[in-house]
């Protein structure tokens, strides 16, 4: 995330949580676990080509602004919470 938002593209192990983040092909890419050769690969290829790297890195930019603005994560935040408090309160009335 915090490569996405400095503008510059990702080469990461293909697990869950970078799944979430990481578009093959359009802000970076990803290699199955363990793959040192095929990361190392997508390394090159991005160390070879500022372009790739300039528009791979873009793209990732976009991502993070849009998915993960502060306004939307707070929103959710705040959501999950009101839930949280909500359910807490209806526990306490259930217990008095």
């Amino acid at each position: 995330m915090e490569a996405m938002a400095c503008g510059l593209p990702v080469v990461a192990s293909d697990n869950r949580g970078h799944r979430e983040l990481v578009h093959d092909g359009n802000n970076g890419w990803l290699t199955s676990p363990h793959d040192h050769i095929g990361m190392g690969e997508k390394l090159l290829l991005l160390a070879g080509d500022k372009e790739l790297r300039t528009r791979l890195g873009a793209n990732g930019r976009q991502i993070i602004e849009v998915k993960y603005a502060i306004e939307r994560v707070l929103h959710q935040k705040s959501a999950i919470y009101s839930r949280f408090m909500d359910e807490k309160v209806e526990v306490m009335w259930a217990i008095q």
